[in-house]
């Protein structure tokens, strides 16, 4: 079967909710769940803290990651990030990918490293502006969309509400971690 995924051999999905979205390599249906993780896809559930990473070069990220089930070798993403306490949309970056399949995930591949760049400054509320100071301890709902680069026109998007953790191995001063 990994030989039928490397291909993207897909096949014409039944009429059901889906209608017309073919098949994946195993007969599934397309489907994507997005996670957080720098080094492989986390899971996330709803209300899980996830971390603004402050970075080497003085930005500040999260990490997104995301599973694909059905989808060719090639795929294009789309990751957001909308801050629910502001109602201001903070992340939107997109390119295109091979995902890497993994025996561990049956017809499954997954992508992981992904920066989720958070706006620094006057990008977001208007005034000069750190992430932490914003949006510490906000909710914010992650989300991933994939779209088939294999010809299947395939596509999925899958979304979860986390809230925004300051980096613990950062220092100050952030007022809104209470540093």
């Amino acid at each position: 079967m990994p030989l039928l995924w490397l291909l993207g051999a897909c096949s014409p999905a039944g009429d059901d909710s889906g209608a017309g979205k073919p098949a994946g390599p195993c007969g599934e249906d397309p489907a994507v769940l997005v996670g957080n993780g720098e080094l492989g896809h986390v899971s996330l559930v709803e209300g899980q803290e996830v971390v603004m990473v402050h970075g080497p070069q003085g930005g500040w990220h999260i990490w997104y990651s995301f599973v694909v089930y059905g989808f060719a070798s090639q795929v294009s993403y789309r990751v957001t990030g909308r801050d629910e306490d502001l109602g201001l949309d903070i992340v939107d970056q997109s390119a295109s990918v091979a995902p890497v399949p993994l025996e561990s995930i049956e017809c499954g591949a997954q992508v992981w490293g992904i920066f989720g760049y958070l706006p620094v400054d006057t990008e977001v509320t208007g005034e000069a502006a750190w992430p932490p100071n914003y949006l510490a301890g906000h909710d914010v709902t992650m989300g991933v969309e994939v779209m088939d680069e294999g010809g299947a026109g395939a596509s999925s998007s899958h979304a979860v509400r986390v809230r925004t953790v300051c980096d613990p191995i950062d220092v100050g001063p952030y007022p809104g971690c209470g540093i």
